[in-house]
C-alpha cells in the first residue's frame, strides 16, 4: 500500500501542474486561478480529494502503522498480543519524541503569531513536511549523482566483470559466516529442548521454535551453549533463529545474482573476444526457431557494441538533467526573474502543445527527480536492519521501513516539483498550503534547498567512504584501485567457474536454508 501510494504521485502531479499552467497567473503568485483553458485529466475538486486522501494516508502510515509493524515483524514473541504490546512499547519512544518537537513548534507558533489552538494542526502538517523535505533533499543531493555514475560504470563490461568476481567472492564469505551462525542458533535450540520436557509450561514456545528450524535441524543430536530456560530467554531465541534464517537467505539470494552477473559478463566477453558472431550464453538454451540467426545477431551487436554507448549517453542525458535540476532547485525561491529551467520549461511548452503532450513533457523531469532520491533510498543498507534483496528475499522490516519512507517522501517530492515550477496555485499546495516554520519563516524555502549542495558534493568526492575510512570501517570501493586486489578477483573467477556447471536455480532462491545446508555443516 506504501508504495502504490507513492508512486501514484508521479502521475498527479502532472497533471496538476498542467491544469494551473493553463491558468493566467504570474509566477510565484499565489492568487486562485483564473481564466483557465485546456482539458485537464483530473478535475480541480477531484484533485484536492485525491491529494488530502493521499497525505493524511501516507502521513498515518509513515508515522503511526509502520513503525509498530516493523517492530511487531522482529519480535520474537508468540502471540499477537504479546508481540502488539512489546512494538507499542518499543515505539513510545518514537511518539514521545514527536509530540515534544509538536509541543515546542507550537509554543514558538504561540509567541510569534499568536495562534490559535485551530492552528496546531497546521504546525504538525509543517513539522512534518519540513522533514520530509530535508530527506528528500538529502536523497536527492545523492540521486543526482550515482545515478549517471552507475550509468557510466555500467557502460564498462571489464569493469562491471571485476566487480561481479570480486564482489562473488565477498559474498562466498559472507554466506559461509552466515551457514557458521545458523548452526550455532540451531544448537542453542537443541539445547534449550533438551532442558525443557514434554511437561514443562515453556515446552509449546520451544515446539513453535523447532517447527521453524530447516529439516537439517534433526541431524543435530547434542545441544551446545549455556541458556536458561526463561520466557524471556525463548524469546530472544526465537528471534535470533528468525535473523540467522534470514541472513543465510538474503545471502544466498545475493550470491546467486551475483554468480549470473559474472557468467552473464564473462559469456558476453568470451563471445567477442573469440570471433563468434552470437552470444554462447551458460544459462539460456540456444535458440532453434526460425528467426534464431537474427535475433542472436542482433543480440551480439547490442551487447558487444550499442549498450556501452546507450549507457553513455543516458549518463551524458542524467548528468545534464541533474545540473539542470541543482540550478531550479537553488534558485526556485527566486520571484523577481523567472530563472527556474523546470518553470521556463513547461512554460514554454504549454504555448504550442496540447494538454497531454504537456503532462507527457512534465512527466518526464517528475520522473527523474522521484527515481534519483526513491533509487537511493532503496539502495541504502543500514547494516543487516535495512537491506532490499530481490526474489523476494528481503525481511518484513526492510519492506517496511523502505514503505514508510516512500510515503515520507510522497508530499515533500509534489511540493518541491511545483515551487520549482513557480506553480504554487495548484490543487496540491491549496490542500497543503506554504510551509512557513517560525523562527525560520519565509526563509525556510531559502534555506532547505541548499542543502543539496554539500550533500552531491559529499558524493562527488566519496566523502562518505573516506569518513569510513578513518573509522576503519570496511567499504567495497568500486574504482580502478580495486582492479590491483588481484587475488580476491581471482577468487571470484574460481567460483564462477566451479559454479558454471550447475548455476544457482529458482528453487534454490525459495528455499535457501533447506537446500542448501547439509547435515555435516550442522
Amino acid at each position: 500500500l506504501g508504495w502504490t501510494l507513492s508512486f501514484f504521485i508521479v502521475f498527479l502531479v502532472p497533471n496538476d501542474v498542467s491544469a494551473a499552467a493553463h491558468c493566467d497567473v504570474e509566477y510565484c503568485g499565489d492568487e486562485a486561478p483564473t481564466n483557465c483553458s485546456g482539458s485537464p485529466l483530473v478535475s480541480q475538486n477531484t484533485l484536492e480529494i485525491l491529494w488530502t486522501s493521499l497525505y493524511w494516508s501516507t502521513l498515518c502510515l509513515t508515522f503511526f502503522v509502520y513503525p509498530i509493524m516493523q517492530d511487531y515483524s522482529r519480535c520474537g514473541h508468540f502471540t499477537f498480543v504479546d508481540k502488539m504490546v512489546t512494538s507499542i512499547k518499543m515505539n513510545l519512544l518514537l511518539y514521545t519524541v514527536m509530540i515534544c518537537v509538536l509541543i515546542g513548534a507550537a509554543i514558538i507558533y504561540f509567541i510569534h503569531n499568536n495562534l490559535s489552538w485551530s492552528g496546531i494542526l497546521d504546525v504538525a502538517m509543517a513539522a512534518a513536511n519540513a522533514y520530509g523535505l530535508f530527506l528528500l533533499i538529502s536523497l536527492l543531493g545523492h540521486g543526482v549523482v550515482n545515478v549517471p555514475r552507475r550509468l557510466w560504470r555500467a557502460s564498462n563490461r571489464k569493469m562491471m566483470l571485476a566487480q561481479s568476481h570480486y564482489e562473488l567472492a565477498s559474498l562466498s564469505d559472507n554466506l559461509d559466516e552466515a551457514y557458521e551462525k545458523l548452526n550455532q542458533v540451531l544448537k542453542l535450540v537443541r539445547k534449550a529442548s533438551d532442558l525443557t520436557p514434554q511437561s514443562d509450561p515453556f515446552r509449546p514456545f520451544v515446539d513453535v521454535i523447532i517447527k521453524k528450524c530447516p529439516p537439517e535441524y534433526a541431524a543435530i543430536m547434542y545441544g551446545e551453549g549455556n541458556f536458561e530456560l526463561s520466557y524471556d530467554k525463548l524469546c530472544s531465541l526465537h528471534e535470533k533463529l528468525m535473523n540467522a534464517m534470514h541472513n543465510v537467505q538474503m545471502y544466498t539470494s545475493m550470491y546467486c545474482d551475483m554468480l549470473k552477473s559474472a557468467l552473464h559478463h564473462e559469456d558476453i566477453s568470451h563471445s567477442k573476444n573469440s570471433g563468434l558472431k552470437y552470444i554462447k550464453w551458460t544459462e539460456k538454451a540456444p535458440r532453434s526457431h526460425a528467426g534464431a540467426s537474427i535475433l542472436n545477431t542482433l543480440e551480439y551487436v547490442w551487447y558487444c557494441y550499442v549498450e556501452s554507448w546507450f549507457l553513455k549517453a543516458l549518463c551524458g542525458t542524467s548528468v545534464v538533467m541533474g545540473v539542470l535540476l541543482v540550478w531550479s532547485e537553488l534558485i526556485f525561491f527566486l520571484c523577481a526573474a523567472d530563472l527556474s529551467i523546470v518553470s521556463l520549461y513547461i512554460r514554454f511548452l504549454r504555448t504550442f502543445v496540447p494538454d497531454l503532450i504537456l503532462q507527457i513533457s512534465i512527466f518526464l523531469p517528475v520522473v527523474f527527480i522521484a527515481y534519483c532520491s526513491i533509487s537511493s533510498l532503496l539502495r541504502l543498507r543500514l547494516f543487516n536492519y535495512y537491506h532490499l534483496i530481490p526474489h523476494g528475499s528481503s525481511d518484513s522490516n526492510s519492506l517496511l521501513f523502505s514503505a514508510s519512507y516512500l510515503c515520507r517522501l510522497t508530499s515533500p517530492l509534489a511540493y518541491n516539483f511545483m515551487m520549482m515550477s513557480h506553480y504554487p496555485n495548484t490543487a496540491f499546495i491549496i490542500v497543503m498550503g506554504p510551509i512557513n516554520l517560525t523562527p525560520l519563516g519565509k526563509y525556510f524555502q531559502l534555506l532547505f534547498p541548499m542543502v543539496l549542495v554539500p550533500f552531491s558534493l559529499a558524493t562527488l568526492f566519496n566523502l562518505y567512504s573516506k569518513i569510513l575510512s578513518l573509522l576503519h570501517i570496511k567499504r567495497f570501493q568500486f574504482d580502478e584501485d580495486f582492479l590491483q586486489d588481484n587475488s580476491q578477483i581471482q577468487e571470484g573467477v574460481l567460483i564462477a567457474n566451479s559454479e558454471r556447471a550447475t548455476p544457482c536455480s529458482s528453487a534454490l532462491l525459495t528455499s535457501a536454508v533447506s537446500l542448501l545446508l547439509s547435515p555435516t555443516t550442522l
